[in-house]
């Protein structure tokens, strides 16, 4: 069958930095013909304030893949390009009026060049860190065996939590329609408090 899969909700929790953060996403699919297999990626990079969702929701990510007799698999991936705090300190770091305020103390106090140029390259250190860092990754594989410890491939959505492993039960969560998050179950005020990945696969209409 041809599936069509949407990505649905990508929060963004505790990502590198802070502030509005622009991340790279990247879904990797693999697309299978009975005479080869493609491998196809969807690259998009979105803008995300710490603690809130991407304003985006059932964006098509892949239309028409063809799933293979053993399944289909997928590879997703987030980075932290930059942070938009982080930029604007950079940015008038670079400015004229800054650096020509450096310039002036440098020449009314010998020793001020050794002491200025240690603390703006360590500035721009600090504002550098949180470029290009990966956050979340998973590899998925969903097939149709009934083995229990493998992924089936169903329609429906399918939701990747950033979480310590031990920490998580499924059975404390549930999807609040009204809001589009997940939410606990015994006080719907309150939303996951980790990054996660909703995206849903359908069968294409023939």
């Amino acid at each position: 069958k041809n599936i069509k899969i949407t990505l649905d909700r990508l929060r963004v929790f505790k990502y590198p930095g802070g502030g509005i953060h622009q991340i790279l996403f990247d879904f990797y699919g693999q697309h299978q013909t009975p005479a080869s297999a493609e491998d196809i990626h969807f690259s998009q990079t979105y803008r995300a304030q710490e603690g809130q969702g991407v304003g985006i929701t059932g964006y098509p990510v892949f239309i028409g893949l063809k799933v293979g007799k053993d399944g289909v698999k997928f590879r997703v991936r987030t980075v932290n390009v930059k942070n938009e705090d982080d930029e604007k300190i950079l940015s008038f770091m670079n400015s004229d009026p800054f650096k020509n305020g450096l310039q002036l103390i440098n020449v009314a106090n010998p020793l001020a060049p050794v002491v200025t140029t240690f603390a703006t390259g360590l500035v721009e250190a600090i504002a550098k860190k949180d470029r290009n860092v990966p956050v979340q990754e998973f590899d998925m594989g969903l097939d149709f065996s009934s083995i229990r410890t493998r992924a089936k491939i169903n329609e429906g959505s399918y939701i990747a939590v950033q979480a310590p492993e031990l920490a998580w039960d499924w059975s404390k969560w549930v999807y609040s329609p009204p809001t589009g998050q997940i939410v606990s179950k015994t006080d719907q005020t309150n939303s996951i408090p980790y990054s996660y990945i909703v995206f849903s696969l359908s069968k294409m209409q023939e």
